[in-house]
């Protein structure tokens, strides 16, 4: 040790400056040029694990730390005395004798004798491990905090307080199209619905008082689409003034679309209930004027007056009869006749009927897959689910255009039919309609379904075609899908379940004649007295002994009492207490050899469209004829 050495260091061990720099709470310590250490304070001996400065004396660092880190410092130090540069607030992170990890702030300086000769390194190092600690804790929050943020389930964006956006997630950016870059900057109310601005405006008001608010809203995304979002806002205070804000938000578009669609099959069931009872008493009506006025046509004179008037109440009637059966298609309560179907082969045949209904001026452009398979389906509803559509497209292109029908075979995954309350998943054929028309309003587009809606003028159309579309193809477990702009044309696609089933070949059929070796006698059970005469006439006309009862209980009573044979019952089926189903349990129990054959202009809930099938039915309102031949058809089966 030189002069210089000696001296300084004597400067350290007495003194004012010894007591000062031997009680910092920062490490303090020499090295000579070797890297030995020459002095140190208490809070250095305390680091080290030494009871006295001597323990600690000319020894160097990997005395006391592991060899790494030692050989670290030493090259550091190495570099300071060679190059005079001092290390300033370096982060060393060390493991002490003991095994504790700490961390400190060092910095390092070279000492020169008198002469600018180094004689070693003085260094200071701050113990900083909790601080290091709690900064590390906090970057960790800051990192969790951001992923939360930023891979957030709902969409999350900051503005300043004039509105304009700070920060957003990549849930906006996925859901809304734009980039960040575009969004920063621009003002919030650029995203909204236009007609929600004054709502968001009143909301953003309440925000800067303070409040937090939950809302419900429709925003724009960058490609159009209309996005319903429910949202919080809070405002974010310092110092308890509004300086920000921050809007939580989720996408619910799909939750409100299946929430019009529940509302909206719910308002068509229950028009539906209340359309099939008004078809029954209807019905029930005009079977008798429908009925009467057949068999006034016939006895009566072509050069009568009263002839062409007859005509015009018989068309009026049949006219009547088509309406109340679209309302029974709607509330799905008419009699279904299944067979299997080829869809494309139904339409191919339905091409001149359907040329001659567009007109000239409305190019028909029928394109069916081929090989899509079959449906089971009642031919006639099929029938009138292309020819209420292909009407309607008419009505919707007055100046002209295209009409074009498509089939294909799909299949619907959960996903897709996640939006549609009765759709399962599964094979489907798809009968897409297209036109080129005037569209569809959107405020239009919910209630298009509903009986007797129509945006015609008065008196033109009845309002049911497409609530007879909707109400025979959920008849079918199938759904309606509309996707219309305003002067954009309309599609309907209909999606109706995919049947394994091949079209069953045609056989010929040989009617048999009806044998009367003797009189039928035929048990009418009508609780509508002139319905009940009607048939009395008729089939009394025809040469039938005919028994007549108003009731289930009085047809019961009249069977037990009377010793003959009674060869058919014909009833109704809505009747109070006892309804036409329980009527034919009981009559059989009576007259076990007796057929049974009914007749309603709505069955209701009595009968179910998978029993009916398997019955012998007469839908009213029908003419005499309809009766006779039905009658006749049942008496001859064995």
């Amino acid at each position: 040790m030189n002069r210089a050495d000696k001296g300084f260091l004597a400067m350290l061990n007495q003194g004012p400056l010894h007591d000062l720099l031997n009680n910092m709470s920062e490490n303090l310590y020499l090295k000579d040029t070797k890297g030995r250490i020459t002095w140190i304070n208490n809070a250095y001996m305390k680091t080290l694990g030494v009871d006295d400065k001597q323990e600690a004396l000319q020894k160097s660092d990997s005395d006391f730390f592991g060899k790494e880190y030692a050989a670290k410092t030493h090259k550091d130090e190495q570099e300071i005395i060679r190059t005079g540069k001092a290390l300033i607030r370096k982060l060393e992170e060390v493991k002490l004798p003991g095994g504790k990890k700490c961390c400190f702030l060092t910095t390092k300086i070279a000492l020169h004798d008198s002469g600018s000769d180094p004689i070693g390194i003085f260094g200071i190092s701050s113990d900083i491990t909790k601080i290091k600690e709690e900064r590390d804790r906090l970057e960790e929050e800051k990192i969790l905090f951001e992923d939360l943020f930023e891979n957030a389930s709902e969409m999350i964006i900051t503005t300043d307080t004039q509105g304009f956006i700070t920060r957003v997630n990549k849930k906006v950016v996925d859901t809304g199209g734009y980039s960040k870059k575009e969004l920063i900057g621009k003002n919030i109310l650029k995203l909204a619905h236009k007609d929600d601005i004054k709502k968001y405006i009143e909301i953003w008001e309440k925000n800067l008082a303070g409040k937090e608010i939950q809302y419900e809203g429709r925003n724009i995304t960058k490609d159009g689409k209309l996005l319903y979002c429910l949202t919080t806002g809070r405002p974010i205070k310092k110092g308890g003034k509004v300086v920000a804000f921050q809007y939580n938000s989720q996408d619910i578009t799909e939750h409100k679309a299946l929430e019009t669609k529940l509302h909206q099959t719910a308002h068509i069931e229950a028009i539906g209930r209340l359309a099939g009872g008004i078809a029954h008493d209807f019905n029930n009506l005009l079977t008798v004027i429908n009925g009467h006025t057949e068999i006034l046509i016939q006895s009566t004179d072509k050069d009568d007056p009263a002839y062409k008037k007859l005509l015009q109440i018989y068309k009026a009637g049949q006219k009547a009869s088509e309406m109340t059966n679209q309302i029974l298609a709607f509330s799905k309560k008419q009699r279904v006749e299944k067979k299997i179907v080829d869809v494309n082969a139904e339409i191919s045949n339905m091409k001149s009927i359907l040329q001659k209904l567009m007109g000239e001026n409305i190019e028909l452009i029928v394109h069916t897959t081929p090989e899509i398979g079959n449906i089971n389906i009642d031919p006639a509803h099929l029938t009138q689910i292309i020819l209420n559509l292909a009407i309607n497209a008419k009505d919707a292109m007055p100046e002209g255009g295209e009409f074009t029908i498509y089939t294909d075979k799909v299949s619907l995954d959960k996903a897709y039919c996640k939006g549609y309350t009765d759709l399962n998943p599964g094979k489907y054929i798809m009968i897409s309609v297209k036109d080129t028309g005037i569209g569809i309003r959107q405020d239009v587009k919910e209630h298009i379904f509903e009986p007797f809606f129509s945006t015609k003028e008065k008196d033109i159309g009845t309002g049911l075609g497409l609530s007879t579309v909707y109400g025979i193809v959920k008849q079918y477990k199938g759904e309606v899908v509309v996707e219309s702009e305003p002067d954009k044309g309309s599609i309907f696609k209909i999606f109706l379940p995919w049947a394994e089933e091949e079209v069953p070949e045609k056989k010929d059929h040989k009617v048999k004649k009806s044998h009367k070796e003797k009189q039928k006698t035929i048990l009418v059970v009508e609780d509508e007295d002139t319905v009940r005469d009607l048939i009395i006439e008729i089939l009394s006309q025809r040469g039938y002994k005919v028994l007549s009862a108003r009731n289930g209980g009085d047809a019961l009573q009249l069977a037990r009492g009377y010793p003959g044979q009674i060869d058919l019952l014909l009833t109704d089926i809505i009747m109070r207490r006892i309804d036409g189903k329980m009527l034919s349990k009981r009559m059989l129990s009576i007259k076990p050899d007796i057929k049974v054959m009914y007749m309603s202009g709505y069955t209701g809930n009595v009968i179910g469209q998978d029993e009916i099938k398997d019955i012998e039915f007469l839908q009213k309102p029908f003419l005499p004829d309809d009766l006779l031949r039905k009658v006749e058809n049942v008496l001859a089966k064995n």
